[in-house]
């Protein structure tokens, strides 16, 4: 059966309108059959991405008064291989009012820093989470999907002891979020 004819259509009019046809629909169903190869070749790929802890073994490694009258806790740790001051620096510093943290440059060691020390005789908890970005471009591995996150949180009991500070109570937590979605 053929189609049917308008009038004045020519024969190289109608083989022209199904060869337009048919190229649309290879290219469409080829645009099908790559993104089913994309999305397969995304699903196949294995997460090779270390998930531990940023730091570990973290300990207090001292406590001072510093310059500007607020108090540091110096935590010593190990930190996980292949992870370059440029990655810890990037780290966004989620904390209360008052109490901030840092990477001391080349080192092990993570720095809580009290703005406002406790009085003489009484203690001051502090908590603070650094949170530090995919790992993936850092140390070279890959996984599927979006970017992950890692959440360094620390807490920390200062108590003022005369003009000296100690700290105690120490915990440390890391928490890993799974990437999501597509990269």
């Amino acid at each position: 059966m053929s189609a049917p004819r308008r009038l004045g259509e020519t024969r190289a009019q109608r083989a022209l309108v199904l060869v337009a046809i048919a190229l649309v629909s290879v290219t469409l169903l080829s645009g099908l059959v790559v993104c089913s190869v994309t999305t397969c070749s995304m699903m196949s790929v294995r997460d090779t991405c270390p998930h531990g802890p940023a730091f570990h073994s973290l300990a207090v490694r001292a406590v001072t008064r510093d310059v500007d009258g607020s108090v540091a806790v110096r935590l010593q740790g190990k930190r996980m291989d292949g992870l370059t001051d440029a990655y810890l620096y990037a780290a966004e510093v989620q904390a209360t009012a008052g109490v901030g943290a840092e990477v001391e440059a080349g080192s092990d060691t993570i720095v809580v820093r009290l703005a406002e020390p406790p009085a003489p005789g009484t203690s001051r908890d502090a908590e603070v989470t650094l949170v530090f970005g995919c790992r993936r471009d850092e140390l070279g591995c890959g996984h599927p999907g979006r970017g992950d996150t890692h959440r360094l949180t620390i807490g920390v009991t200062v108590t003022a002891e005369g003009e000296t500070f100690a700290a105690s109570n120490v915990t440390v937590r890391d928490e890993f979020t799974p990437p999501t979605g597509p990269g």
